[in-house]
């Protein structure tokens, strides 16, 4: 729970001046605005860093300092000032499917997302999955599309397993799959370990950073490569100079960044394959 001077930091944060009642306005303000201001990004997990996640630790980073986070900091912080405005919260664990299509094989269960009850019909948030992050909540409801202001998403039920999908180019691809169990405190820091250590993680060694814009569009970083994709789907890519990348984190990301000098040694200055889809 955030105390009220604490929530209004936050609300200050993320530019929102909306309604703050328990409703479902509220909620896809919420969510909209955040992922609109605070940016997702894994700069100290690429400094070698396991990010905090208790409560204190992300506030202050993600409010105080003005930093992004992954989805462990980015939907704890969401989680806290949900329930202090009274909604019912219950963070979930996902399976991302991004990079394996294939149902059968079973990826491990390392994202944190929000499922919220509101007049007894199931909502999930997801302030903290890149360029995928949602701008509005969604009903759980098998094969109902929905229009959010960043595409159409939808949530299917495949014989009891819950498929999260967005439309790309006229196809439904998983997002992550979900099963609709809490996530407890202990299980989410044995994913944040993992996510922010084990060599498998796309995060240890590559500089990655997302932003939703208020236009429909987004912009992501990975590594050297600025991409911009407009609302209808169109997409440029830029591959910045070395000497362009801190800039770039401040005017377009709106970060702080600390330790820029190591942040620059650690980046790889690489191309990404077309079609390659990252966060």
């Amino acid at each position: 729970m955030l105390s009220s001077k604490q929530l209004d930091a936050y609300l200050n944060r993320i530019h929102y001046d909306g309604p703050t009642n328990v409703c479902l306005t509220t909620l896809h303000g919420l969510t909209r605005a955040h992922v609109q201001r605070i940016a997702f990004e894994n700069m100290d997990v690429l400094l070698g860093q396991t990010p905090a996640i208790d409560e204190t630790s992300v506030f202050d980073k993600l409010v105080l300092k003005r930093r992004g986070g992954y989805c462990f900091e980015q939907n704890r912080l969401l989680k806290a000032v949900l329930r202090t405005l009274g909604f019912d919260v219950t963070p979930l664990g996902a399976r991302v499917r991004l990079r394996t299509s294939d149902r059968s094989v079973m990826p491990g269960r390392t994202h944190l997302l929000l499922q919220v009850k509101l007049n007894d019909a199931l909502w999930i948030t997801d302030v903290g999955f890149g360029g995928y992050s949602l701008t509005q909540a969604l009903q759980v409801q098998s094969g109902l599309v929905q229009d959010t202001p960043h595409g159409l998403r939808r949530l299917m039920n495949d014989e009891g397993r819950w498929f999260h999908q967005v439309c790309k180019l006229d196809e439904w691809i998983d997002v992550y799959e979900l099963d609709l169990q809490p996530m407890y405190p202990r299980d989410q820091i044995i994913a944040n370990w993992y996510t922010s250590t084990h060599v498998d993680s796309q995060f240890v060694d590559n500089l990655t950073i997302a932003l939703a814009c208020h236009d429909g569009s987004r912009v992501s970083l990975y590594n050297n490569l600025l991409r911009r994709t407009q609302a209808d789907g169109n997409t440029e890519i830029q591959a910045l100079a070395r000497e362009e990348i801190l800039a770039t984190l401040c005017d377009i990301f709106h970060l702080d960044v600390s330790q820029p000098d190591r942040l620059l040694e650690r980046l790889v200055m690489q191309t990404v394959q077309d079609g390659q889809d990252n966060l």
